[in-house]
């Protein structure tokens, strides 16, 4: 009982989150294009959160009860959405959306725990996850790595210590995919290690 109550939180604060970020976006994207000036882009912040607080109020409960139900396509594109708001929070650097990792780690974990899974079954579906964050890991370091080509970073000079050199788009796209699939390789053991850490705090509760 304690565990399934647990679980539910746990269900609950992942899902929570998303109608308030997405009403946020929303928001933030009409205010930008619109040219918004405040005090009017203020209140529309402020009622794209108390819009996305009403959704959790009315549906929150629900999808926590089918979150398993969810289909793969879902699951992916609701991922997908969070890694785009943690890269967005981390101004451009990847490093939230280790976060994002652990915590498909831990839904899948929990996800496969009330499916009855066979041991092999259960680590098939962990690797298709984690290799999944990974993926989407690299498609988000390609993103900075666009945002800093047009961002202007192009031709701006590097120096620390002894070394010097202005970047080019040539250095940018190589550190891109140099950092983007270490830090791949790096969100593919974390998501694995949070759904194995799932798996043995579960079986101690039971």
């Amino acid at each position: 009982m304690y565990m399934r109550k647990l679980e539910k939180i746990i269900i609950a604060l992942l899902i929570f989150p998303a109608p308030i970020l997405f009403c946020m976006l929303v928001a933030a994207v009409s205010i930008f294009f619109s040219d918004m000036k405040d005090p009017y882009a203020g209140y529309l912040g402020v009622s794209s959160i108390a819009v996305g607080v009403v959704i959790d109020i009315f549906f929150l409960i629900g999808w926590v009860k089918k979150a398993y139900e969810f289909s793969s396509i879902v699951l992916a594109f609701g991922y997908i959405f969070y890694s785009i708001i943690a890269w967005g929070m981390g101004m451009g650097v990847p490093l939230l959306n280790f976060g994002v990792g652990v915590a498909a780690g831990i839904f899948i974990a929990l996800k496969l725990t009330r499916s009855n899974a066979y041991e092999h079954e259960r680590k098939q579906k962990i690797k298709k996850c984690a290799l999944f964050t990974s993926a989407v890991l690299i498609f988000v370091c390609c993103l900075s790595g666009f945002w800093a080509i047009i961002g202007g970073l192009v031709g701006s000079e590097f120096e620390i210590g002894a070394i010097s050199f202005n970047f080019t788009v040539m250095i940018i796209i190589t550190l891109t995919l140099t950092g983007g699939f270490v830090l791949a390789f790096l969100q593919y053991w974390l998501t694995k290690a949070a759904a194995a850490t799932t798996f043995r705090f579960i079986n101690r509760l039971n």
